[in-house]
């Protein structure tokens, strides 16, 4: 519910991230590493009121700090909607519990914040994954920083930094920070390039930083689900008419799995709530706090779709009142943002190896039926031709770039030999899944894989393997969702990725592949696995064929839900 909320409250624009576990003593480092700098999404970054000052008495943390109080509320609210179809309590609860949390960071016409809020970290020497233990500042930090274990355990504590910003302040001024950010760390370091991985607006903010002061002070820069082109989703919160507003529960469900709210009834409500009544309970919550304190952060609309942003600006900004927020956000829409090629062109010119990794399959959290990993949309965060959800391409299209699911064209990509693709990713949530982990730790520390076709144990296209998808499919042999029946019986392991629950696998059937699979029942325990035998059929086939394997379970829970999930598959 927690996550519920702060995607109606922060535009929807962040994920907010399980805190990953980590050794009290880090493994010796290599003898010459680079140093890496995380730079996260927006509202990922903690902000803190009046730092370094008595009054220093809590974090900005999005509606952690006060759920309890209204944890009933919620609760009871909920029920109402669902079996009254009252929603008057679970709003006023809502609105109650977000008004709370984000009154403190409001922002005044011009974008300046009201209070005294800043970073909870500031500077290198603050912001190193070592100073932050040493400091007890992990708490601070930890939504944000979630992949910053996984990067310490191979480079050292003292090498991983964590760039905190106020994420509503506009591209432009946080580039000028970042770039003050990456002197420090060259200083205390002693190196002579940083490596990035940025996420989301934090990608937003290393093209700006790029394009205003290019990459030489670069090494790598791994992309994961970056904002280049803004999101979807600032425009389809932000509409005049309650018709037209949408939330969708899926994705919502999604992120509460990945938060670590297990609790039996927050993804119990969320998946049996109507879409109805969340889309009443979002659109009050929008239209009462969002106009009052963060309509005119510019790091808000530095995130609004290029598309959109025009006539966004004409109905929300007033051009005398907002003229800052215009002037920076303008800066930033009309330049980098519409330039992105250009700007990836110039890092590589500076010998800067860039990647992309991204997420597709997931609707967004809000509005229809739009390709990507919840919270942005696959084609702003890839520059590739993505249709919408269910919908394929239909003109007979081959070639490598094309995705199982046939519905994504990275040919024309920004940076086609150098995008993964890993279907059913929630937003930047590459840590959850130890293959993409994997990756991500490749592309980010090493210089293994020069582009997609490198390693075939990295794949262009894979799927999601993490605890919140309960169940996945893996072929023996190969982690592509690429099938050539000429070769014969294809093994494959069925998996539980759950963490908690057990799932019963009650079916695995084939749709538009010539295979027949071995019938398969069976109770699988966390991590606990089955093998399937895939048998192709005998007759021609027309390539490419486009199909899916569906595996169908009971996830045993306080309350059991009927699931399913398919794995998609391309046959030659």
């Amino acid at each position: 519910m927690r996550k519920l909320l702060c995607v109606f409250l922060a535009a929807a624009l962040a994920a907010l991230c399980l805190v990953p576990a980590f050794a009290e003593e880090a493994p010796a480092q290599e003898a010459s590493v680079r140093p890496v700098i995380v730079i996260p999404g927006i509202c990922e970054s903690m902000l803190v009121l009046d730092k370094g000052t008595e009054n220093e008495t809590r974090y900005y943390q999005p509606v952690t700090w006060i759920f309890d109080d209204v944890k009933k509320d919620l609760i009871v609210g909920a029920i109402k909607a669902l079996f009254l179809f009252s929603y008057k309590q679970l709003t006023e609860a809502g609105i109650y519990l977000g008004g709370e949390s984000i009154k403190l960071i409001a922002v005044d016409e011009q974008g300046r914040s009201v209070n005294n809020i800043s970073p909870a970290v500031v500077g290198a020497a603050e912001s190193s994954y070592a100073a932050i233990r040493r400091n007890g500042r992990w708490g601070a930090v930890d939504h944000g920083a979630h992949i910053v274990p996984f990067i310490a355990e191979r480079v050292g504590d003292e090498n991983v930094f964590f760039f905190c910003y106020d994420w509503r302040l506009g591209a432009i001024t946080l580039a000028d920070q970042l770039k003050d950010f990456i002197g420090e760390v060259l200083a205390q370091t002693g190196s002579d390039k940083v490596d990035i991985y940025c996420n989301s607006y934090g990608g937003t903010i290393t093209a700006q930083y790029i394009d205003t002061f290019g990459g030489s002070a670069l090494g790598r820069v791994l992309f994961c689900s970056p904002a280049w082109t803004g999101s979807e989703v600032f425009c389809n919160l932000f509409t005049e008419s309650k018709n037209d507003f949408r939330l969708n529960p899926g994705p919502m469900a999604r992120i509460v799995l990945r938060l670590g709210m297990h609790e039996w009834y927050i993804e119990s409500l969320l998946n049996l709530i109507p879409a109805r009544i969340l889309k009443n309970v979002g659109y009050s919550m929008v239209t009462e706090l969002m106009d009052r304190y963060l309509m005119t952060a510019p790091g808000i609309w530095c995130l609004c779709s290029t598309k959109d942003y025009d006539a966004m600006k004409a109905r929300y900004l007033d051009p005398e009142k907002n003229s800052a927020v215009i002037e920076e956000c303008d800066r930033v829409q009309y330049g980098v943002m519409r330039h992105i090629p250009e700007v990836l062109e110039k890092a590589q010119a500076d010998g800067v190896r860039v990647s992309v990794l991204m997420g597709e399959g997931i609707e967004l959290a809000a509005g229809r039926n739009i390709n990507g990993d919840g919270l942005v949309d696959t084609a702003s965060g890839t520059g590739g031709e993505c249709l919408p959800l269910g919908e394929t391409f239909a003109d007979g299209r081959t070639g490598k770039h094309i995705s199982p699911a046939n519905d994504l064209d990275l040919t024309n990509a920004f940076l086609p030999e150098n995008t993964w693709i890993v279907r059913e990713m929630t937003h930047g949530q590459c840590y959850w899944d130890d293959d993409t982990l994997e990756l991500a730790m490749k592309l980010l520390l090493t210089d293994d894989l020069d582009n997609v076709d490198s390693d075939p144990a990295f794949p262009q296209f894979t799927d999601s393997h993490s605890p919140g998808d309960d169940v996945s499919i893996r072929l023996e042999t190969r982690r592509d969702n690429f099938l050539t029946p000429s070769d014969g019986k294809i093994r494959a392991t069925l998996r539980s990725d759950s963490h908690e629950n057990e799932i019963y696998v009650t079916g695995v059937t084939v749709c538009g592949l010539p295979y027949a699979v071995s019938p398969v029942s069976c109770r699988l325990m966390p991590g606990e696995t089955k093998e399937i035998t895939l048998t192709p059929l005998t007759g021609s086939v027309k390539a490419p064929c486009f199909g899916k394997i569906n595996v169908t379970y009971v996830e045993k829970d306080y309350i059991p839900f009927a699931k399913s999930r398919s794995f998609l598959y391309t046959a030659f």
